[in-house]
């Protein structure tokens, strides 16, 4: 017999059920991209792809862009040296010791900028590499906004509340003011 005498159930828009918050967002998350993606193309084998493949053409995308370090990209190196804080092995001394520095100093490798043409080149390199097809990579660099915009459809963007702009632009106000008063 178990302890739990009740449980919490997540209902999708579509009666489907989760038994977690992170499950149903990520179920309606993946219904809004497949959405969108069917509304650009009515071919269902090509959304399945691009689905798949998301997170390979948005490297693509992005290929020669400089990459900052994501706040969910820091929080999985910390958990990391946490874990290796856990670990009772005095070769792991060195990061045991230094891991905080390592965390605050973390940066993913500089990028060389590319001039426009190199940077189509290596997109289409890194299409190619993906798709294996010369038209869709064609369509894909020729619908690149669109697509991107498809992929974050089920991204749930907060709205600022009209109270935190207001008090944001009296801050801006009065910082402004500030500094025209210490300038002269």
């Amino acid at each position: 017999m178990s302890n739990k005498l009740y449980t919490q159930i997540f209902t999708a828009f579509d009666g489907t059920t989760f038994s977690s918050k992170e499950g149903v967002e990520e179920y309606v998350k993946e219904k809004a991209v497949k959405n969108a993606l069917g509304e650009l193309t009515n071919d269902q084998k090509l959304v399945e792809f691009l689905v798949s493949n998301a997170d390979e053409i948005k490297n693509a995308y992005e290929t020669g862009s400089v990459r900052r370090v994501t706040k969910k990209e820091k929080a999985a190196l910390n958990a990391a040296l946490d874990a290796v804080n856990g670990i009772d092995n005095a070769a792991l001394g060195f990061l045991k010791e230094h891991g905080l520095a390592i965390l605050a100093s973390f940066k993913w490798p500089t990028v060389k900028q590319l001039s426009d043409e190199e940077k189509l080149a290596t997109q289409v390199n890194a299409l190619n590499a993906i798709t294996e097809n010369e038209q869709l990579t064609d369509w894909l660099l020729e619908s690149k906004e669109k697509i991107v915009e498809a992929l974050n459809a089920g991204v749930i963007k907060r709205e600022i509340s009209e109270q935190a702009k207001a008090g944001l632009a009296k801050y801006r106000a009065e910082k402004a003011a500030a500094a025209k008063a210490a300038a002269e």
